[in-house]
């Protein structure tokens, strides 16, 4: 603990634990050997290396993903949503009651039949399916959307998965 006594908790005479206060920052504690004085020191975090291509190319791609991929959801065979992508609130709010993730549950009451329609030709089709003018009622508004299913299969997994975006 040396210096720093007041990151730990204490022990009373009657067997209560109070625990350390805590800060809104903490510092960093490195323990560094001191070839010198034979003991070890407190030392300044380690630096982060530089980074290469790959990581600023790979930031790059989720920042455009996030910004103009499509709204979407990645759901199991079972039509239970695994990722949401983007904003779909406008597609889907939860139902009422127990908390599912069931895509046809969670889809608005206008999208569930073309959504479960689009769902089931990419399961026999093995391939993607697009539905075109998709009417989406929005209060007092109706608005036309595409629909784009697509399976997802992995080669080392018998499971399947669709990706579906507006």
């Amino acid at each position: 603990m040396g210096e720093h006594t007041e990151l730990f908790g204490r022990w009373t005479r009657n067997r209560r634990f109070i625990p350390a206060k805590t800060t809104a920052t903490l510092p960093y504690l490195h323990q560094a050997a001191d070839p010198q004085a034979g003991k070890a020191t407190l030392a300044p975090p380690p630096r982060p290396e530089a980074a290469g291509p790959a990581e600023f190319q790979r930031e790059a791609d989720r920042l455009a993903l996030g910004r103009y991929a499509p709204v979407g959801v990645l759901i199991n065979d079972n039509l239970d949503v695994l990722q949401f992508r983007g904003r779909t609130d406008p597609y889907l709010s939860p139902p009422v009651g127990e908390a599912k993730l069931n895509l046809l549950r969670m889809a608005r009451e206008t999208l569930a039949l073309e959504l479960g329609t689009a769902i089931r030709n990419a399961r026999t089709q093995k391939t993607t399916v697009r539905r075109e003018a998709v009417r989406l009622q929005e209060g007092q508004q109706t608005r036309e959307i595409n629909i784009e299913v697509t399976p997802v299969k992995l080669p080392s997994s018998s499971e399947i998965c669709f990706f579906g975006a507006v």
